[in-house]
């Protein structure tokens, strides 16, 4: 069950609005965070953070083509 569902479900008092608009302001929040090179810790699900990448080799599966992945700088 996804979280808005189960806090409407636990709390009916909260509209459905509401509810999206605090799922909403959580994932800016997460974002920013990253986005600042910040580490977050979300309980029972793990860790995020962006980490650097250097360039890489991919294929597409599907014609089996071969392509550069630029390097990711956070």
């Amino acid at each position: 069950m996804q979280c808005s569902a189960k806090l409407q479900l636990e709390r009916p008092v909260f509209p459905k609005t509401e509810v999206a608009a605090i799922g909403e302001a959580m994932f800016a929040l997460i974002g920013e965070a990253l986005m600042a090179g910040e580490g977050v810790k979300l309980t029972a699900f793990g860790s995020l953070q962006v980490r650097p990448r250097a360039e890489r080799l991919g294929r597409n599966p599907r014609t089996g083509t071969e392509h550069r992945i630029s390097r990711a700088i956070p």
